[in-house]
């Protein structure tokens, strides 16, 4: 049903919104296109579903965000990754990397007629100012390049990407394709994921990871 009530939503904003930046994905999942879409203006239940996700998924998480990496799922639980900024010194800032999973989708919540605590796991670690730099600067190549595709999907991951001035989305669906950018945007912020969720308080992009995200910042630029 999420599905069908997007598809129809995106059909109508299509013809009668203007733009912003979108896309999808299903844990495997793959675009159709090589660049991050405009994201548009929500409304009715959309709206409703928006302010439950901020609501739940980023309690305890700061107003400060530096990055954010949401993904929502048609028929899974939503996440999100986040890169905060401490500004109680902006001469010498700190930055935190936080991941937080619903263990059930916020989504199919919203016709529960008697609410239910959602679960939300979190994860939270410190990360250098380079890295977090790094990881940014990844984030506004992609969204530098924001169009405008006239397909879009049914059922998958939405993915939206933000940095502090920018914003998109990518619909995703299908399998992999290793020579998409967009697909392999989103495959890095999955082993940034997988990094957060290691033992350690400390956040640390290797060498050769390090070499991956400076490869495709420079193909989105």
């Amino acid at each position: 049903m999420k599905g069908f009530l997007i598809a129809i939503s995106i059909f109508f904003l299509f013809i009668f919104t203007s733009h912003t930046t979108s896309g999808q994905d299903k844990n495997t999942a793959v675009t159709d296109t090589d660049h991050l879409l405009p994201l548009r203006p929500q409304f009715g239940i959309f709206k409703k579903y928006n302010q439950k996700v901020e609501d739940i998924l980023f309690s305890g998480i700061s107003d400060f965000q530096f990055t954010r990496f949401l993904s929502e799922p048609s028929f899974g639980a939503e996440s999100v990754l986040v890169i905060e900024m401490d500004t109680a010194n902006l001469n010498n800032p700190t930055f935190s990397i936080v991941y937080h999973a619903a263990k059930s989708s916020i989504w199919y919540s919203l016709n529960d007629k008697v609410s239910k605590e959602i679960i939300v796991e979190k994860f939270r670690k410190s990360i250098s100012m380079e890295d977090a730099k790094k990881i940014a600067d990844l984030y506004s190549a992609a969204l530098d390049k924001v169009r405008e595709n006239k397909r879009f999907g049914l059922d998958g991951i939405s993915y939206e990407f933000a940095t502090t001035s920018q914003a998109g989305r990518a619909w995703v669906s299908g399998a992999p394709k290793s020579e998409n950018k967009i697909d392999r945007l989103i495959q890095l912020n999955r082993e940034f994921i997988e990094l957060i969720k290691k033992g350690g308080k400390k956040f640390q992009i290797s060498d050769e990871l390090s070499e991956r995200i400076d490869t495709l910042t420079m193909e989105f630029k």
